[in-house]
């Protein structure tokens, strides 16, 4: 199939906060597509990138599977929801169905829709179906903050080399809901101080 790898458009601005939680980073798209209606699956050919905020995705597991199983039926390459939006996190019913069926899913908390950007928030969005599985939130977190996960190359933390820092308030982990943003730091340098 032509068309670019996911992890190449995850690395686009537009789609750069977007985190990949299941599925082949490397799955080709041939298409980006935003569908938020109730029946999507006529409207999506296969290799798509479908991007949506679940407005019109069921709320009812038996009914999310059903659904989650007519789209992987249309085959599209992957699937981005913005969280939290209609959904805190994508959905466990949705996620198991699509990822079984082979398709990329990502997610993203800072989509244009959503009210407010807050990537610890996206952070636990990730995380939360993943502790669902019984894995650690710290490792939820690796998942999620790994590079695969955003496309970017690997980077390392040393003397001299320049990084993107978020410093808490608190510890994260122990106060997820509530640990607030003091420090900000973009390729070394700071860009906001609380």
């Amino acid at each position: 199939m032509s068309g670019l790898p996911l992890a190449e458009l995850l690395g686009l601005p537009s789609l750069s906060r977007a985190r990949l939680l299941a599925g082949d980073p490397w799955r080709r798209v041939g298409w980006v597509h935003v569908v938020d209606v109730p029946e999507p699956a006529p409207w999506v050919r296969p290799g798509q990138l479908v991007l949506t905020t679940g407005y019109a995705w069921p709320r009812k597991a038996p009914a999310l599977r059903r659904f989650a199983e007519e789209l992987a039926a249309a085959e599209p390459a992957a699937i981005a929801l913005a969280v939290p939006q209609f959904f805190e996190t994508f959905p466990e019913p949705a996620l198991s169905v699509l990822a079984r069926a082979g398709l990329a899913l990502a997610f993203s908390s800072d989509a244009p829709v959503v009210q407010e950007v807050s990537p610890l928030k996206g952070a636990l969005a990730a995380g939360r179906p993943l502790m669902g599985r019984g894995i650690p939130l710290e490792r939820a977190l690796f998942y999620y903050t790994r590079p695969e996960a955003s496309a970017l190359p690997p980077a390392r933390l040393w003397p001299g080399e320049r990084a993107d820092l978020v410093v808490f308030d608190r510890d994260p982990l122990e106060h997820p809901e509530e640990a607030r943003v003091v420090r900000v730091e973009v390729d070394g340098v700071a860009v906001f101080t609380a």
